[in-house]
């Protein structure tokens, strides 16, 4: 969950709807954290400090193809220098890029998968799956 303030990013996914940044870890990848700082970066244009990074919880997803995966959330601060830059840096995947508070949030299509999980975020400060 990359924040600013009171408002969160999400991305307008073109097949799920609007969605955290984030993505999987790969092999040459050193860690989680920097995987994430490497997804972000690749989807939005922001750059995150890896040490601001804070675990916040995790789920095992089953996918499509009956392999299964752990899904780590995260949440972390960025600067309003780096809200400006943000943008949507992989087209074929994305269609919008929104920083929006607790408020504006709820109008949104958000992923079904991820929607209890931002909403009780941005209203309690709490992950609850």
């Amino acid at each position: 969950l990359l924040r600013c303030g009171d408002r969160v990013c999400l991305l307008n996914h073109k097949e799920r709807g609007f969605c955290m940044p984030g993505g999987k870890v790969d092999s040459d990848d050193k860690s989680a954290e920097l995987a994430l700082a490497r997804e972000v970066y690749e989807e939005t244009g922001v750059e995150i400090d890896t040490y601001q990074v804070s675990y916040i919880t995790s789920r095992a997803v089953t996918c499509p193809d009956g392999s299964h995966v752990m899904c780590l959330y995260y949440s972390v601060d960025c600067f309003m220098g780096q809200k400006r830059v943000a943008r949507v840096m992989e087209p074929e995947k994305f269609t919008d890029l929104k920083w929006d508070d607790a408020v504006g949030i709820t109008d949104l299509h958000i992923w079904h998968k991820q929607r209890s999980m931002v909403l009780n975020y941005m209203k309690n400060n709490l992950f609850l799956l």
